[in-house]
Protein backbone atom coordinates (compact mmCIF):
# COMPACT_ATOMS: atom_id res chain seq x y z
CA UNK A 1 0.00 0.00 0.00
CA UNK A 2 2.83 2.42 0.84
CA UNK A 3 4.33 1.92 -2.60
CA UNK A 4 0.95 2.53 -4.28
CA UNK A 5 0.58 5.87 -2.49
CA UNK A 6 4.18 6.91 -3.07
CA UNK A 7 5.17 6.98 0.58
CA UNK A 8 7.54 4.01 0.77
CA UNK A 9 10.91 4.77 2.36
CA UNK A 10 13.00 1.79 1.33
CA UNK A 11 15.50 0.66 3.97
CA UNK A 12 14.32 3.54 6.15
CA UNK A 13 13.69 1.58 9.33
CA UNK A 14 15.69 3.27 12.10
CA UNK A 15 16.60 0.00 13.85
CA UNK A 16 18.00 -1.92 10.93
CA UNK A 17 17.12 -3.06 7.48
CA UNK A 18 13.55 -2.76 6.45
CA UNK A 19 11.15 -0.51 4.71
CA UNK A 20 8.82 1.98 6.38
CA UNK A 21 6.14 4.35 5.17
CA UNK A 22 6.91 8.04 5.36
CA UNK A 23 4.31 10.10 7.24
CA UNK A 24 1.58 11.12 4.84
CA UNK A 25 -1.78 12.82 5.03
CA UNK A 26 -4.48 12.63 2.38
CA UNK A 27 -7.82 14.43 2.07
CA UNK A 28 -10.27 12.41 0.03
CA UNK A 29 -13.56 13.86 -1.18
CA UNK A 30 -16.92 12.11 -1.27
CA UNK A 31 -16.18 10.78 -4.79
CA UNK A 32 -13.04 9.05 -3.51
CA UNK A 33 -10.67 11.52 -5.19
CA UNK A 34 -7.54 12.67 -3.39
CA UNK A 35 -7.96 16.45 -3.21
CA UNK A 36 -4.91 17.26 -1.12
CA UNK A 37 -1.88 15.35 0.08
CA UNK A 38 1.23 15.84 2.12
CA UNK A 39 4.06 13.33 1.88
CA UNK A 40 6.97 13.92 4.20
CA UNK A 41 10.55 13.80 2.99
CA UNK A 42 11.74 12.88 6.50
CA UNK A 43 10.08 10.60 9.08
CA UNK A 44 9.70 13.45 11.60
CA UNK A 45 8.19 15.94 9.15
CA UNK A 46 4.49 16.82 9.45
CA UNK A 47 2.24 19.29 7.61
CA UNK A 48 1.40 22.63 9.17
CA UNK A 49 -2.05 22.76 10.70
CA UNK A 50 -2.81 25.84 8.62
CA UNK A 51 -2.19 23.90 5.41
CA UNK A 52 -4.63 21.17 6.44
CA UNK A 53 -7.30 23.68 7.46
CA UNK A 54 -6.90 25.60 4.20
CA UNK A 55 -7.31 22.39 2.21
CA UNK A 56 -10.39 21.44 4.23
CA UNK A 57 -11.96 24.84 3.58
CA UNK A 58 -11.69 24.19 -0.17
CA UNK A 59 -13.73 20.96 -0.03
Amino acid sequence: MARAYGVLHENGHPFGDGDIALPAHFLIDTRGQVTWSFIATHPKQRPRHEAILAALSRL
